[in-house]
């Protein structure tokens, strides 16, 4: 093998290995995620179904304890938890004070004990109210220990103004729903009552006793379910992140996803084995002169055989360690946008050894073929150089180099697919106005007196008006309310908001009224949208249960999005009640005037809220536009196009490579015919057309081969979208013109240097 193809060789396997092990770090945190508790097989979580298509991992306390208590006969231990955003909050280490973000998670008192985790440092004892438990990673990096006192600047603030730590926990793996928690905290007092059916959005899991039938486990839980709205149904807490059928409270996978990872990496190393035969076969005149002039000398055929093998294993072994430093170069500089956990071989010994055992395996497999037929022509005519190629050969060498084009068809087509419906996702008009929209974060110093920051922030220049509400417009987990109404179960989801939201917005009421500032002072009104209405029976005066009051629906406003554009419309309301009943507002909307300067403005709007809270630092609130707030609703979406991306690159490298190889191979066999076509006056563009003409019609074949399979694929895509783009011709079409033309480049500069060859010297050599 010439020094080129050798290089080359090393350069796609390099590229193919590193790739095919950063794939198996995914697959391995896939299917290990959440399984590295003591006897995590016997942890099984309680799922509820309303109307919606997937099981949800949230129930109430009045559930979640009743099956505790009916059920304790099977149950070994028990524990639950609620995953709260990133919050702001103040940190004192002795006289230090200063701000910080963390991430908190609201668990049981026995949560530590039920999943056995490693206490470093403090007591052993239930989590009591006020009280924290951190993360190590948490404590090193803010230089925090026991007796130290954590105080949440956000609304977020259930226990009171302090946490004191009491324990410092090994922190949580990659893999594990908990894995970016800084801290441990126990119910709020005041909402830690197991008995309030209205007590909601708690993930419960029960760690059952070794042989316990599951079935009957399952039928004695969903006894419990009296006077409830939802079904529920017992799953295996491990199995929440991959399966399908599953909404996980804090982060999805999915089976599909996973095969996906799998297949793709299968492809990578698939072409990259079919280059090597390529490079094989155009550099096969020189080797086949070396073999066959040690077959003469007396070398055995089987040592000739392990010689080539033997090659081909070193090109292996560089390549794994060339990998090896690019996987390491990822890691360093933060390569994350669809990588989940690390990349360091230390935390991914699975993913190490398969791909080194592949990498191995599949490199002498493909080796030997080549090896044994090459050993095995003529020495005579191996002496000199000679080789043509059978039919057959050529045939199966642009066989293979079309399954290479099929699946770069297949990438490149779904990744132009992906981002246009990612696009359109975050552009489609909502059925509101959100335009010139800002959001911020509160802090909870300002909370109780968001109508004089509301009056402050309207007298700013460039600030149009304000509202506040409990949570982002759109998203697509919120509070959910199961009610009576007119004697009727009924569902919705809901959301409090300032009495001027709906109207700050542009919505417009089809029956009744907006709010107004009454409201604020009575127990409490509501907004239904026209679909709720239809879908529950409303009408104007209709009364619920609240949060602490009897609630009247007062309007019935027109339609709109307020979940993400992945999910159809569902029943939904805005409340609006007395502030001091009610949960605390967490985002500010500010709309803007158009031209307004957004960078001056939020300095202006901080300076504000240190007026009316001066005790916080709001160097950590975010403020930003809607349109990035809404795309956060569609990062999967984002991630899968760079993704796709990524190994598209991957594989039109790979591609390019085997590309040459092919061309270089063509080329070589063929010198002699180019030569004496250039004798007789043929043109480089008419040596070029014979080279031409056999891609394109490879490609042509692909592509159309490709097209019922990712049209396929693509509608399945869609189909998990409420609302989603269209499959147009032009992107089968762009796709097309892309690789065509990218070929052509290839072809020409690959079979310049043996087309461009004197052909007198070409002909004394090939006789």
């Amino acid at each position: 093998m010439s020094k080129t193809n050798y290089s080359l060789n090393i350069a796609g396997f390099s590229i193919a290995f590193a790739a095919f092990y950063i794939l198996m770090t995914q697959v391995y945190y896939a299917l290990t995620f959440d399984k590295f508790y003591e006897n995590h097989q016997r942890i099984y979580t309680v799922c509820s179904k309303w109307t919606d298509v997937k099981w949800h991992m949230f129930i109430s306390r009045h559930v979640g304890e009743k099956i505790k208590r009916e059920c304790s006969e099977d149950i070994e231990s028990s524990f639950f938890y609620m995953a709260n955003p990133i919050m702001n909050l103040q940190i004192t280490n002795g006289e230090e004070t200063k701000n910080v973000e963390a991430t908190n998670v609201i668990v049981s008192p026995d949560f530590v004990q039920a999943l056995q985790l490693d206490i470093l440092e403090g007591k052993q004892a239930e989590i009591q109210y006020n009280e924290a438990v951190i993360t190590e990673n948490f404590a090193k990096t803010n230089g925090l220990k026991i007796g130290d006192y954590i105080s949440p600047n956000s609304k977020y603030s259930l226990n009171g103004d302090k946490y004191k730590i009491t324990a410092i926990i090994k922190s949580f793996p990659d893999n594990s729903s908990f894995a970016n928690t800084d801290i441990l905290t126990k119910t709020a007092q005041k909402y830690d009552d197991p008995d309030d059916e209205l007590n909601w959005n708690y993930t419960y899991c029960y760690k059952l006793k070794e042989n316990i039938n599951i079935d009957s486990f399952e039928q004695k839980a969903t006894k419990q379910l009296e006077n409830q709205f939802q079904q529920i149904k017992i799953k295996k807490w491990e199995d929440a992140y991959i399966s399908s059928e599953i909404q996980n409270t804090v982060q999805n996978g999915s089976y599909s996803i996973t095969a996906s990872y799998i297949a793709i990496a299968i492809f990578i190393i698939l072409i990259t084995l079919i280059n090597y035969r390529n490079f094989f076969y155009a550099s096969y005149s020189v080797t086949l002169k070396k073999v066959n002039t040690k077959k003469i000398l007396g070398c055995p055929r089987g040592k000739l055989i392990l010689e080539i093998i033997s090659s081909t294993l070193q090109i292996s072994l560089i390549s794994l360690v060339i990998a090896w430093i690019i996987t390491i170069i990822c890691d360093k500089a933060g390569f994350r946008l669809f990588i989940n956990g690390t990349l360091e071989i230390s935390e991914n010994i699975f993913a190490a050894v398969i791909t080194i055992v592949i990498a191995i395996i599949s490199t002498i497999f493909f080796s030997l073929g080549p090896a044994i037929y090459i050993t095995q022509q003529n020495p005579a005519m191996g002496v000199k150089g000679v080789f043509f190629a059978s039919k057959g050969k050529r045939i199966s060498r642009y066989f293979l180099m079309g399954l290479q084009y099929i699946i770069l068809f297949i990438l490149t087509i779904s990744e132009i697919l992906i981002l246009q419906n990612y696009n359109y996702l975050t552009k489609k008009e909502l059925g509101f106005n959100k335009e010139n929209l800002l959001s911020m974060d509160l802090n909870k110093g300002i909370i109780d007196n968001y109508e004089s920051l509301r009056q402050d922030l309207i007298k700013t220049e460039g600030i149009v008006d304000v509202a506040f509400t409990e949570g982002e417009i759109t998203k697509d987990k919120r509070m959910v309310w199961g009610r009576i109404i007119n004697d009727n179960s009924c569902k919705f989801d809901i959301t409090f908001v300032s009495w001027n939201f709906p109207e700050f917005i542009g919505l417009y009421i089809k029956e009744g009224r907006f709010f107004n500032e009454n409201d604020t002072l009575e127990d409490g009104a509501a907004i239904f949208t026209e679909f709720s209405k239809q879908n529950i029976n409303l009408k104007i005066g209709d009364e619920f249960t609240g949060m602490n009051s009897i609630m009247k629906v007062v309007g019935i406003c027109n339609d709109f999005h307020f979940k993400s554009l992945k999910n159809s419309d569902k029943n939904f309301a805005f409340c609006c009640t007395n502030r001091k009943e009610n949960r605390a507002f967490s985002n500010a909307y500010i709309r803007i005037e158009e031209n307004a300067n957004i960078s001056q403005l939020e300095q202006k709007i901080k300076e504000i809220c240190i007026k009316h809270d001066q005790k916080t630092n709001y160097d950590y609130n975010k403020i930003e536009t809607f349109f990035i707030q809404n795309a956060k609703n569609y990062s999967e979406e984002l991630e899968l196009t760079v993704f796709l991306l990524v190994f598209d690159i991957v594989s039109y490298i790979i591609t390019t490579l085997g590309l040459i190889g092919l061309i270089l191979n063509e080329t070589e066999q063929r010198k002699k015919e180019i030569s004496i076509r250039r004798v007789n006056g043929a043109t480089m563009y008419e040596i070029y057309i014979l080279f031409i003409k056999k891609i394109i019609g490879t490609i042509t074949i692909c592509f159309l081969i490709t097209i019922p399979i990712i049209e396929t694929i693509l509608k399945q895509y869609l189909s998990t979208f409420a609302n989603h783009t269209e499959i147009k011709w032009w992107i089968f079409a762009a796709a097309y013109a892309n690789i065509a033309i990218w070929s052509l480049l290839i072809i020409v500069a690959s079979a310049w240097k043996n087309a461009s060859k004197n052909p007198a010297e070409v002909l004394k050599q090939t006789h």
